[in-house]
């Protein structure tokens, strides 16, 4: 049971250290919250930039040229260029409220935009507060029938009629939902970084409890081997010899010593007197 406690507890952790991850952004690009089926942050692709009531995003350190108004798929700009929209791309309008619901001031944004949905945002929702550098709540899902990241790549950079008329300070990227190479790969390296950082901890999990599992069930057959009673026949090589268990073989009881005959000892006759020799015949 505490292996179900201890796994739910490092799922805890993860999913907090996940959300954490994809709820951090950089406030600089933070365009306003959008409401939908899902509340979620809507972000430059460059520090966004409001001038009176019009915004965009700005990557030079000059004055950046704004969208003032769109016409005919044309996107005009305050310093009188122009961008047009081409393909399946339009121009589309984007108003953004201080707060939830529709309170002013505001401003708008225009730029050629494909299937978008999110017109209206808010820079501070009914109970939620400004987000600040390091992190604020963030939905994963996209704008309902919206085809594009919510990262958005606005063009500051209006098609003037003499080329050499465009500011240095102006952003070259590409209008919404074109291949623009710093946008698509900063947008796949973001996404990248949080799935590894998401996807990281989770094999690091994996790994853990498959070693502690291990662990267990081979401390437990070592335990169980040790409890194990001894059934083996006595006298064998694994089990010593049970002192209190019969003998199997009485020991035979030890021959009779055979009584060694004794010859009776014979009295020594008195001293004998010396008797003469017979005399010889010559």
């Amino acid at each position: 049971m505490h292996y179900v406690a201890l796994f739910a507890f490092l799922c805890c952790i993860l999913c907090a250290h996940a959300q954490r991850v994809s709820t951090s952004f950089d406030a600089s690009r933070f365009i306003g919250w959008y409401v939908g089926a899902t509340t979620e942050p809507m972000l430059a692709a460059n520090t966004w930039v409001t001038s009176g009531g019009f915004a965009g995003d700005c990557s030079g350190n000059g004055k950046c040229a704004m969208p003032t108004t769109c016409s005919s798929g044309i996107v005009y700009y305050d310093n009188s260029q122009t961008l047009r929209c081409t393909g399946v791309f339009s121009c589309v309008a984007m108003t953004i409220y201080a707060s939830q619901p529709n309170v002013q001031p505001s401003a708008r944004n225009y730029g050629c935009r494909a299937q978008w949905s999110a017109n209206t945002l808010f820079k501070e929702l009914a109970a939620t507060p400004t987000p600040s550098s390091s992190s604020a709540p963030v939905s994963s899902a996209s704008p309902a029938s919206s085809a594009v990241s919510t990262t958005l790549a606005m063009s500051t950079t209006p098609i003037a009629s003499n080329p050499s008329t465009i500011p240095s300070s102006a952003n070259t990227g590409a209008p919404l939902g074109q291949d623009g190479g710093a946008t698509g790969g900063s947008s796949s390296s973001s996404k990248a970084w949080i799935a590894g950082a998401v996807v990281g901890p989770l094999v690091l999990l994996g790994a853990l409890v498959a070693g502690l599992l291990f662990w267990r069930r081979r401390r437990n057959q070592k335990r169980d081997a040790s409890q194990m009673p001894l059934t083996q026949e006595i006298g064998s090589s694994h089990q010593p010899y049970n002192q209190n268990h019969a003998e199997k073989y009485a020991y035979g009881a030890p021959a009779e010593v055979m009584a060694t005959t004794q010859r009776p000892y014979a009295e020594l006759p008195a001293q004998q007197v010396p008797s003469e020799l017979p005399a010889t015949r010559y």
